[in-house]
């Protein structure tokens, strides 16, 4: 493996890399992610067998001060030092500089703990405009689902399952929004509900069994539970491939086939509604649909965009190819 500063000839590899691992709602394109590239202070790549598998940038001025921004690895990749490798590189052996970064993805914190970081009792941010705006859209998202009564008692009896990390998401939600910004009179019947909840001790026929419950509660619906935990199991008897475990509830969601299906919500003990949206809430409110590459292929995508007619059933949508 080698670790060497980003040329320009890398920068379309760097976006693919991002854009496959969590981070394409952040990067706009290639074109933004040069800019960004060209105004860091470094920018380093991974390379192994000459595929560009790790990337990461810092801003600092060299002297006293410095912002880690991304480090990124691909997932076959993980847990084999290279973020380590990718961050000793930038930060060194300089002792006169100040790191900070922002660790706010799954075990971020624990990583970047083995690098020397610790976590700060005077450091302040403020946020881009972006923060207001997803927050803007989380509360039209959950004024909506509040105004649907057949999704809140969906919602009603996940809750009463009492599961620590849980949502309801993709279709019902994706309808839900994209049926109330067409404007229907009629809206998508709410018929299939998909629970995904995160328990490393469940054994796989905890799937079945909160299943039972569901129905037993609420007939009319079909009902599919999924542990997120178990996931990778999923994959190497059903596909035959090997994929990484899942570490959180938030990781399974970042997965799912399109940008704008990649959004659950679940209902608090207090009777207030949360959002889970690992890529943010443009593109299903800017009615766009992207593939999603971390774990669905383009063929996959395609065959979903045709079977789900998404283009007959919302006109209005923008959907790319892949």
């Amino acid at each position: 493996m080698q670790i060497r500063s980003v040329a320009a000839s890398d920068v379309e590899a760097v976006y693919r890399l991002l854009s496959a691992n969590g981070w394409a709602h952040r990067i706009s394109g290639a074109q933004y992610l040069g800019q960004l590239i060209s105004a860091s202070h470094t920018s380093v790549i991974a390379v192994a067998n000459g595929e560009v598998v790790g990337f990461a940038r810092a801003i600092s001025d060299g002297l006293s001060n410095g912002y880690l921004s991304m480090v990124v690895v691909a997932e076959p990749f993980r847990r084999r030092g290279i973020g380590q490798a990718l961050v000793q590189h930038i930060v060194g052996s300089e002792t006169s500089i100040t790191w900070v970064l922002r660790a706010g993805r799954p075990e971020a914190a624990e990583f970047f703990a083995k690098l020397g970081f610790r976590t700060s009792s005077v450091a302040m941010e403020r946020s881009r405009g972006q923060q207001r705006q997803q927050t803007h859209l989380e509360r039209r998202l959950t004024a909506m689902v509040a105004a649907s009564a057949p999704l809140m008692a969906a919602l009603h009896a996940v809750r009463s399952l009492q599961l620590r990390s849980w949502c309801i998401g993709a279709g019902v939600i994706r309808s839900l929004v994209w049926d109330t910004l067409h404007g229907f009179d009629h809206r998508s019947p709410v018929e299939d509900m998909d629970v995904v909840y995160f328990d490393a001790n469940a054994g796989p026929e905890h799937d079945a069994y909160l299943e039972e419950q569901l129905r037993s509660a609420m007939p009319n619906l079909r009902w599919e539970v999924t542990n997120q935990a178990g996931v990778h199991r999923w994959f190497a008897d059903a596909l035959g491939q090997v994929v990484a475990p899942l570490a959180s509830l938030e990781e399974g969601v970042a997965t799912w086939p399109e940008f704008a299906t990649c959004v659950g919500v679940y209902l608090n003990g207090d009777g207030t509604l949360g959002v889970v949206a690992p890529h943010g809430l443009d593109d299903l409110f800017g009615l766009r649909v992207r593939h999603n590459p971390q774990r669905v292929s383009a063929a996959t995508y395609r065959e979903r965009v045709q079977a789900k007619r998404f283009a007959e059933r919302w006109p209005r949508l923008s959907i790319e190819a892949a």
